[in-house]
């Protein structure tokens, strides 16, 4: 899988309605320390999220956006499954340190986090951004609350990941402060926007959901 190839899978997957028209204007610093803090306090109890997630690729080369619909799974602090059912089935899990890619009928793709940084760090964010630990992005993000909202716009830091994304767009349910869509903005003007509906917090989820591709 290619660097921008990981980063897209980041876009995704993991992993934002209708499409904004302009960004929110931004609060004060205050706002935004007030807002991480409600997310980490309502974050606090949750052990596990499901929900169904809804894809839209917007590409200026085409006149209709490339819709990707499946559900997604994260157990706090390293579990995720990210599963697409349309069009195209794809799975990709992270269990710890480990990690998997599967593609229709093909052979699953296993990789280790510890040899591989940039599916690591894609890891590491995307379970961050479902889990609400979102303090910890800071390093990676600057960030801007935004109101009304609640949301947060996020601008890389890092310029090799600035060179695939040039911001990430949150915005957040108002009363439980779950994601509720997340776009993220390419600097060539593409973007993909992820809506999340269906939240599910603290149901039963079996380990290997998180380790096979095809749990029976």
């Amino acid at each position: 899988m290619t660097g921008r190839g990981r980063w897209r899978w980041l876009a995704v997957g993991i992993t934002s309605l209708a499409i904004l028209v302009a960004v929110p204007p931004p609060a004060t610093a205050a706002d935004l320390a007030s807002l991480l803090a409600s997310i980490a306090a309502r974050s606090a109890g949750v052990k596990t999220l499901t929900c169904t997630i809804r894809q839209e690729r917007h590409l200026k080369v085409l006149s209709q956006p490339v819709l990707f619909e499946g559900e997604l799974t994260v157990e706090k602090p390293d579990r995720l499954r990210l599963e697409f059912t349309t069009p195209i089935p794809s799975v990709f899990l992270l269990d710890g340190s480990h990690g998997t890619h599967c593609s229709g009928d093909g052979e699953p793709r296993r990789f280790d986090l510890g040899a591989d940084p940039a599916m690591a760090a894609m890891g590491r964010q995307m379970t961050s951004w479902m889990s609400g630990n979102y303090a910890a992005l800071q390093e990676l993000y600057e960030m801007q609350a935004v109101a009304p909202g609640p949301g947060l716009v996020m601008t890389p830091r890092d310029p090799g990941v600035a060179r695939v994304i040039a911001r990430l767009e949150v915005l957040f349910e108002p009363e439980t402060l779950h994601p509720r869509r997340l776009e993220i903005v390419e600097p060539g003007g593409d973007r993909t926007v992820i809506s999340f509906t269906a939240i599910v917090v603290n149901g039963a989820v079996e380990r290997r959901v998180f380790s096979e591709c095809h749990p029976a």
